[in-house]
């Protein structure tokens, strides 16, 4: 599973979220788990959600590079 976190679209990025890909599965994901677009297995669900409240102080600094218009980094698997 792949996460990431787009800069520079200020149309598509209003909601602090993320974008999840998994072989031919999409997903977006805001950073409080809720499913905003896509499908990923259920499996994972579980996994994402875990980690985004684990890393939620990292991604909201990372979200925070984001609205600056700079690469948000890497946050820890």
């Amino acid at each position: 599973m792949n996460i990431y976190m787009y800069y520079g679209d200020d149309d598509k990025h209003a909601l602090p979220h993320v974008h999840v890909f998994y072989g031919e599965y999409e997903a977006s994901y805001s950073l409080d788990g809720k499913l905003l677009d896509g499908k990923i297995p259920r499996q994972l669900v579980k996994f994402l959600k875990a980690w985004l409240v684990i890393r939620q102080d990292d991604l909201y600094k990372a979200w925070g590079n984001v609205l600056n218009n700079t690469d948000p980094g890497k946050v820890q698997p």
